[in-house]
């Protein structure tokens, strides 16, 4: 072999060293269902989901997109629509704060009251066998966790907002209230937390009638 193709052959290795990790990526990200056609441009979206939970800019809204806001309402009636349950308030866009939970529906039962929750995603993924939930400052058992795996149109729709790692799943969780631990108007605080954990995610819900605010 000649110097010259010994030469040729070191620099072949060389790019192809060079370019092996870029081709797996590519190669992953067509594995990808999830993600968008490689031709189209990426740009900024002109609104954010309201569940993402990246920091975005505060000029840009957040929105109920259409599809993940009607998957939410057919899962929380899944639940709701119980003869056990009354007067039933379905309620949207009610986030907690780093955007890992959100109150969807509240109803009166014989104990007094029910909270729907929709769990997106908690800080560390903590096992649900190991959430500390309060409500106004007492513990409260979940009556029923529910896993369920969010559908690929919603995974589709997040995307297109911009979500970085749309949500893959989401569980459904309801919760019992004594009638006399809330009057069913005044503001309702909902914190999550685990053993090694106080700061997992809270909201500070405001639920008048008619009103699906949240503070």
């Amino acid at each position: 072999m000649s110097k010259e193709t010994r030469f040729n052959l070191i620099v072949l290795v060389v790019l192809l060293a060079a370019l092996a990790p870029g081709a797996v990526i590519l190669f992953n990200k067509k594995l990808d269902p999830d993600a968008s056609m490689m031709y189209l441009p990426s740009v900024l979206p002109n609104a954010f989901s309201y569940n993402d939970p990246w920091e975005r800019p505060p000029h840009i809204q957040r929105i109920v997109p259409e599809l993940t806001g009607q998957w939410v309402r057919i899962l929380a009636e899944e639940f709701m629509n119980d003869p056990n349950v009354r007067e039933v308030r379905w309620l949207s866009g009610m986030i907690s704060q780093r955007r890992g939970f959100e109150l969807v529906a509240v109803g009166e039962v014989e104990e007094g009251w029910i909270l729907g929750l929709v769990v997106w995603q908690l800080k560390d993924e903590p096992d649900p066998e190991s959430w500390i939930i309060t409500v106004n400052g007492d513990q409260v058992q979940p009556r029923q966790v529910v896993l369920r795996r969010t559908p690929r149109e919603v995974r589709e729709e997040l995307k297109g907002l911009g979500m970085v790692e749309p949500h893959r799943q989401a569980r459904w969780v309801d919760l019992v209230l004594p009638g006399a631990a809330w009057d069913g108007m005044s503001p309702i605080e909902i914190h999550f937390a685990t053993p090694d954990r106080l700061d997992v995610d809270q909201a500070r819900f405001r639920l008048g009638r008619g009103s699906n605010a949240a503070s």
